[in-house]
């Protein structure tokens, strides 16, 4: 019994060494187990695997997001067939099924990263944007109906909430 024991914490060990160095604790533990002291020797002088970080089939990176308008970042569609919502990228809907030809998905990525583009560079020259109604032309300083003074919305009429940088 104790050499059964003593067995199973080879095991452990190895999988304590294999799970530092980014490698399966399942298949490390049998072989700990099974080999005992050279299962945790083989462990040891095994080099370490890449993070998943830096593996090379992660997604790239998102579209730059607006921080007052999530919706164009965001990494979803509407189904044209189904109006079930998918990946932005998808050629195919997994809940209908239909086949989005290629050129329509390029021309939505385009569009959005285009919307994208066109909404950072607004920002970047200083405009507003009304976190209401979505519109541009927001007026920085004006004097509101109410008597007060700071940024309003000439489309929906409302006060925004004074945000000075």
């Amino acid at each position: 019994m104790p050499l059964l024991l003593i067995w199973i914490l080879f095991g452990i060990a190895a999988v304590i060494v294999a799970s530092q160095k980014n490698r399966s604790g399942c298949a490390w533990f049998a072989l700990g187990f099974l080999l005992g002291p050279f299962g945790l020797l083989f462990a040891l002088l095994l080099p370490s695997l890449p993070s998943s970080s830096t593996d090379q089939n992660a997604s790239p990176p998102s579209l730059p997001s607006a921080p007052l308008d999530p919706s164009l970042a965001s990494d979803t569609k509407i189904c044209p067939h189904c109006a079930e919502t998918i990946k932005l990228a998808a050629k195919k809907c997994r809940f209908c099924g239909e086949v989005l030809s290629d050129d329509q998905v390029d021309a939505e990525i385009s569009a959005r990263r285009a919307a994208v583009e066109e909404d950072l560079a607004r920002q970047l020259a200083g405009q507003l944007r009304c976190p209401f109604c979505g519109s541009w032309d927001v007026s920085p300083n004006a004097f509101h109906p109410d008597g007060s003074f700071g940024p309003w919305c000439p489309h929906c009429q409302k006060a925004l909430p004074f945000n000075p940088k």
